[in-house]
């Protein structure tokens, strides 16, 4: 794919799309007026208005970037992955650090970023699945005809480099770090810039259940790492919103596999399809077992534990605040 296609290509191709509100987009952007309208935006499924920065978002130059770039994220991660365990080896010999106050701001950060995208991106996804049914809502990718939700598709991808950070509170406070930590991350961030440039009517889903989740989840940690207790049932709660949201994941990626290899409409291509099943294959996995050595099975019968490590060491963390 050649990065030599020029913006006026890009607007041509938009134009040819020939959908009702890419074509009041850009004859506005044409004339010269203003794209963050209520009148504009009244077509679309959400609230009725635009930011400059979400209306001004031109996909095509990002997925055309990011499509012939994805790879930088390998080494984004070979970078990661020797800082955290050079850290961990730092920090042996030193007392730990308590940052509790910088937890809860980052938490908190993370918690309010997940809500406003889910604010963005959820009214979509409901409205494609209530009108036009579950097979379209993940085999259909309309979504890239709101520029809205491609910049909040945009930085959610992003986010997924900030919330390597995470890990930066792991070893600073010298809690375990286990490697499926770190490889759950090391995943998540090299599979969401590897799809992106496909634009999959699957990322619909995997966005909009990944914000919302995000949104409970962040809360709670930044409310726990502000010593404001918390009933148990909130964490388990969570856990099993996050467990459905891998069951989903995996459902939705079985049936979009299946219709790839058979040849069906699905707007996604093969190499998407079959990331996206083994990727959720493994998640599902992983969540199912965190759930049940964190709530059922008891301390003492604890010896190996195949878990999602983020999520165990966050709850450790937690627990320790009591």
């Amino acid at each position: 794919m050649s990065s030599s296609i020029s913006f006026d290509e890009i607007l041509m191709k938009k134009f040819v799309e020939n959908t009702p509100q890419t074509q009041s987009l850009l004859s506005r952007w044409a004339n010269g007026l203003s794209l963050n309208d209520s009148d504009v935006w009244h077509n679309y499924p959400g609230l009725p208005f635009a930011l400059n920065i979400e209306a001004n978002t031109i996909g095509d130059t990002h997925r055309l970037w990011i499509g012939e770039n994805w790879h930088f994220t390998i080494w984004v991660s070979i970078v990661y992955m020797v800082v955290i365990f050079l850290g961990a080896q730092y920090m042996k010999t030193r007392p730990a650090f308590n940052l509790r106050r910088a937890l809860a701001i980052w938490s908190a950060s993370l918690a309010v970023f997940s809500i406003i995208g889910t604010i963005r991106c959820v009214p979509e996804f409901i409205d494609i699945l209530y009108n036009r049914g579950f097979l379209e809502s993940f085999c259909n990718n309309s979504y890239k005809d709101d520029s809205r939700l491609v910049f909040w598709y945009l930085v959610f991808i992003w986010s997924k480099v900030a919330e390597l950070g995470d890990t930066a509170f792991i070893v600073l406070r010298k809690q375990k770090l286990i490697n499926l930590h770190w490889i759950h991350h090391v995943l998540t961030l090299c599979y969401c810039f590897f799809v992106f440039p496909d634009e999959p009517g699957t990322a619909r889903w995997m966005v909009g259940m990944n914000y919302t989740i995000h949104s409970l989840m962040y809360t709670y940690y930044s409310l726990r790492a502000l010593r404001i207790r918390i009933p148990r049932g909130i964490s388990m709660t969570i856990t099993i919103a996050q467990i459905v949201q891998m069951i989903f994941g995996l459902i939705i990626n079985i049936i979009s596999f299946k219709y790839v290899a058979e040849g069906t409409h699905c707007d996604m291509t093969v190499p998407t399809a079959t990331t996206g099943l083994a990727l959720y294959t493994l998640f599902f996995i992983l969540f199912i077992n965190f759930f049940i050595y964190s709530y059922f099975v008891s301390p003492k019968t604890k010896r190996i534990v195949f878990i999602n490590d983020k999520n165990h060491n966050e709850i450790t963390t937690l627990k320790k605040f009591e």
